[in-house]
């Protein structure tokens, strides 16, 4: 399963396992990161403020954020606005979730997949 083909992702929720958490994937960084589509959100992995009308946050194109996220790991490059880009526990909590996505993806394995989720949710909810 490829994340570039998908919209969401679902899984059953680590709280209430008869539940499928759903999680719409961010226009910016492709990442399921935001809770419902044109729900305001924040991406927490890049940045990136969903309004679901434009591709405009900032000042910046979303093909300038998508650049910035390919380079610097936010929609922001270096220097930019907001200290979250200095601060090394929130940049390397990024790295680790970016890693995990990207392992959820292609693990096969139901149970590992459950694991892996279990743990974005878990680093999600504390950035």
């Amino acid at each position: 399963m490829d994340i570039s083909d998908r919209r969401y992702v679902e899984h059953p929720d680590p709280k209430d396992p008869s539940r499928m958490d759903r999680w719409y994937l961010c226009p910016c960084c492709g990442y399921p990161t935001l809770g419902a589509p044109w729900n305001y959100e924040f991406c927490h992995l890049c940045d990136w403020f969903d309004d679901g009308v434009n591709d405009l946050y900032r000042g910046m194109t979303l093909a300038e954020g998508r650049e910035n996220f390919a380079r610097y790991r936010s929609m922001k490059p270096p220097g930019g606005p907001g200290p979250e880009l200095n601060d090394a526990r929130v940049v390397g909590l990024r790295e680790r979730l970016i890693k995990l996505y990207d392992a959820y993806m292609i693990e096969s394995d139901p149970a590992r997949r459950t694991e892996i989720w279990r743990e974005v949710r878990q680093i999600s909810d504390s950035i």
